[in-house]
């Protein structure tokens, strides 16, 4: 069963998907010294590495990747850029140009027809010109290692069949975040980092690539977020390559331009992007519809190369003033969602940050409110029947829930307010707080250990979050991490029960300092 699912995998994945399943078969395959250069002056190189022959010698490779099969039409494009593997030695400090010099062509398909025989004549042609070797690895030997070698992590039985259940849920389309980030804490497990994030890295990809199949572009953003958890490491520890983390934020940005691209016109008007998602749920689908994409998109306007930076802004501005479901997050699953959406909104209009934040305590205190039948708002691991049921229940006889007072979007709210400098607003927000008897909750934790999980070992409930008037706040310190502040928000994104209000002042005052 794992081969068909890889198998299938392979055929249907881009390039950007294959970076992080190549990066971990490299290390499984005993290459070392590995760096991914993929961009701009990459001079014919995706990845460099090395690796010592059966002789005991030491070979430099360069290896160039491609997704899906390749014609002759694809083998002329390509061959230009293998052969400027044999002379450049520019592409990274790294690359040893006195060692013997291997070109791979990696392919997830197969040479087809006069590229196969071409790539023979081109084999002889390197070896007459002093290239060390040229290689071909294709569809059937990446099935092979990925399929059979233990150190991958995806050989034992039970391994097996949580991520086939898992990529099952998907295609059903039952798969629910909560159920993800469970999954994914396995990745944190072990004390072999390489074996560990060479599974993380092609369950990622399987993942995503099933995501993408079923149109949910946004869960597989954030499941490239899961990746970067699994690749994270403490300040104070020795990182290592950052091969795994960047191929990773490289995986996200792909995927949230990609959403970007097919979000934008349907951001012209509210009934637009309602549309698309009008079902019987509609209470909930619309506004976690564009608390997610706001999201994704606050985080690659932190995250992005400038132009893209600048149409996710755009974008999440767009969603803040003209998108009502943006500011009523439909549980505290989407409290996490506001963090970025407001950094990105102060970072260009502090009042426009005002504003939105207004619309969103008005929307926490209402469904709060027993005067207009409220239950208050889902917790972290509610099912979505029940977080219907919140929203729609009080107004009717037939359900059993009562009104849920703790809330994580309470916490959210009230330091986002103290970061944007909304006193008024944050002062009346705590007042009415008190007044319906909502608690302020999140959890707290050593993210040494706990590894930004969102709830288990090492993280601890924080059930009432005390929160002072604004007076008694003001000469108080943000709640920093040790994290870099990006960072921070972008493990918080996976993490989604705890913030950090230090992170998200810095990168507010990046902007305002600039």
């Amino acid at each position: 069963m794992l081969r068909g699912v890889v198998g299938s995998f392979l055929d249907s994945l881009t390039e950007r998907e294959f970076d992080a399943p190549l990066l971990a078969v490299l290390p499984a395959q005993g290459f070392t010294d590995i760096h991914f250069i993929h961009g701009g002056f990459e001079f014919g190189k995706d990845v460099i590495a090395k690796r010592t022959d059966a002789n005991g010698t030491i070979r430099q490779y360069s290896i160039q990747s491609k997704a899906g099969d390749i014609g002759q039409g694809d083998w002329r494009s390509i061959r230009p850029q293998l052969e400027e593997c044999e002379y450049n030695t520019r592409a990274h400090p790294n690359f040893d140009e006195d060692l013997p010099r291997v070109a791979v062509l990696v392919t997830t398909g197969r040479l087809k027809g006069s590229a196969a025989v071409d790539a023979q004549e081109f084999r002889k042609a390197c070896e007459k010109r002093g290239l060390a070797d040229f290689e071909v690895w294709d569809r059937y030997t990446l099935l092979d290692w990925l399929c059979l070698d233990p150190s991958l992590g995806l050989t034992e039985i039970g391994v097996q069949d949580e991520l086939v259940a898992l990529l099952t849920s998907i295609a059903r389309r039952t798969l629910t975040e909560p159920n993800l980030e469970r999954h994914s804490r396995q990745w944190l497990a072990g004390d072999d980092d390489r074996h560990r994030l060479a599974r993380a890295s092609i369950e990622t990809s399987l993942i995503c690539t099933e995501l993408v199949a079923v149109r949910r572009l946004d869960l597989a953003a954030l499941t490239a977020l899961h990746l970067y958890r699994a690749a994270w490491v403490p300040p104070s520890a020795d990182a290592g390559p950052a091969t795994v983390s960047d191929a990773s934020l490289r995986l996200f940005a792909s995927y949230a331009t990609e959403l970007l691209d097919q979000a934008t016109p349907l951001l012209s008007s509210p009934k637009h992007l309602a549309d698309t998602v009008m079902d019987a749920g509609f209470v909930i689908t619309y506004p976690a519809t564009c608390c997610r994409l706001a999201e994704v998109f606050g985080l690659l306007a932190l995250l992005g190369e400038p132009d893209v930076s600048a149409r996710a802004a755009d974008a999440v501005a767009t969603l803040a003033s003209d998108h009502p479901g943006t500011a009523r997050p439909p549980s505290d699953q989407f409290a996490a969602s506001l963090v970025p959406l407001v950094v990105v909104l102060a970072r260009q209009d502090r009042q426009a940050a005002v504003q939105f934040m207004r619309k969103v305590s008005i929307w926490l205190l209402d469904r709060h409110d027993a005067d207009k039948n409220g239950l208050g708002l889902g917790s972290l691991d509610e099912n979505e029947e029940t977080q219907f049921e919140r929203l729609v229940g009080g107004a009717t006889s037939i359900t059993t829930l009562e009104l849920r007072n703790s809330s994580y979007l309470a916490s959210v709210a009230l330091d986002a307010l103290w970061v944007i400098g909304a006193q008024d607003l944050y002062d009346a927000l705590l007042e009415n707080l008190s007044a319906l008897r909502i608690v302020a909750s999140a959890t707290a934790a050593d993210e040494r250990f706990a590894r930004w999980k969102r709830g288990g070992g090492n993280v601890f409930p924080r059930t009432r979050v005390d929160y002072p008037r604004w007076t008694d706040r003001a000469g108080q310190t943000p709640t920093a991490h040790t994290s870099a502040e990006l960072e921070a928000l972008l493990l918080g994104a996976v993490c989604r029960s705890r913030h950090y209000p230090g992170a998200m002042a810095a990168l507010t005052r990046i902007s305002s300092d600039g």
